[in-house]
């Protein structure tokens, strides 16, 4: 350790469909209440983005940024 202090981590609410959230809370068998729930979803998006970060992808294109927002809609998120 260097001894340096950090600051906590800030946070915000990111509001989700509720049928994404059950599936979630289904698979990993933790209430979406339990703070686990939270740092597992924080998890799978870290890991997320630094998967599309090491890709050589560093740009969304205009096709597949209609396929996304059409993914989103479908799930109703949009």
């Amino acid at each position: 350790m260097s001894g340096q202090i950090t600051e906590p981590e800030q946070k915000v609410e990111v509001a989700l469909p509720t049928p994404l959230v059950k599936k979630i809370a289904d698979m990993i068998h933790i209430s979406p209440v339990d703070a686990r729930f939270a740092d597992y979803v924080a998890n799978i998006l870290r890991e997320a983005i630094a998967s599309r970060e090491s890709s050589h992808f560093d740009r969304v294109d205009d096709a597949e940024s209609e396929e996304i927002r059409a993914r989103l809609k479908k799930i109703g998120y949009l």
